[in-house]
């Protein structure tokens, strides 16, 4: 009896952990947060981060405010593309794009050394396009936005969680 207590302990204290992404408190010590972009990927995406950062009830979510406040950097949001297969006569009909970037939220005290950083964000997938350069840049176009969409919920869940 105490062997298969002693399993199952072991096997809920071993969890990755990853359950918690998303579920705590964002690491912020300040009422108000100016987030900034370095790319112009990252401009779009700092629009849709202030969207849905705005939501959160105790934080006003601004592209720019007096001192004191957080600030939010995305960093280094790019966008990669590239040829992944060609079909039988040599066109090529399967892409991939990747968007990769970071996120670092500076306090409000300015401290570089006290800021918390994300880490790397990467959001990737396949495309399989064929019809002409107009229907391959649409379908592109679309896939941007969906991978800007996926990256930056991907950003609010780790500044919320900590991770």
């Amino acid at each position: 009896m105490r062997l298969p207590l002693a399993l199952l302990l072991t096997l809920l204290l071993s969890g990755c952990g990853y359950h918690l992404v998303g579920n705590g408190n964002a690491p912020i010590t300040s009422d108000t947060i100016v987030v900034e972009a370095d790319t112009p990927l990252g401009e779009q995406a700092k629009t849709m981060l202030i969207r849905q950062l705005a939501e959160e009830p105790r934080l006003t979510v601004v592209a720019d405010a007096p001192a004191p406040h957080a600030t939010l950097h995305i960093q280094h949001l790019t966008e990669a593309w590239s040829t992944q297969g060609f079909d039988a006569s040599g066109i090529a009909n399967r892409y991939q794009m990747v968007l990769q970037g970071s996120l670092w939220l500076e306090p409000s005290s300015g401290s570089k050394a006290d800021g918390w950083r994300s880490g790397t964000i990467t959001r990737n997938e396949e495309l399989f396009a064929s019809g002409g350069p107009v229907a391959i840049e649409a379908n592109r176009s679309q896939l941007r936005r969906q991978l800007l969409t996926r990256w930056v919920t991907t950003a609010i869940n780790r500044l919320r969680s900590g991770f």
